[in-house]
């Protein structure tokens, strides 16, 4: 049963909802269309995740070239707190 209650998957609600199929789609065709829309989810995290992963490297490589200009800047005979 859709959102709407009427047992009726339509066009647009199936777009919305992609598991939501007609009745005349066979078990098999169903588990297809819901086995490429999980896969589609997944590469979609799995970009998300190598996004956040670029902005972390980005973020650490900054930092410790911070630290390694701040270590060229002071004279060894001084330390940095």
């Amino acid at each position: 049963m859709d959102l709407l209650g009427s047992g009726r998957c339509f066009t647009y609600t199936s777009a919305m909802f992609p598991f939501c199929m007609p009745h005349t789609t066979d078990q098999k065709t169903a588990y297809k269309a819901y086995k490429q829309h999980q896969l589609n989810m997944l590469k979609a995290m799995r970009d998300s995740a190598e996004t956040h992963l670029a902005a972390l490297n980005a973020a650490v490589e900054k930092t410790e070239s911070q630290i390694a200009q701040l270590d060229a800047e002071t004279p060894s005979s001084q330390t940095a707190i």
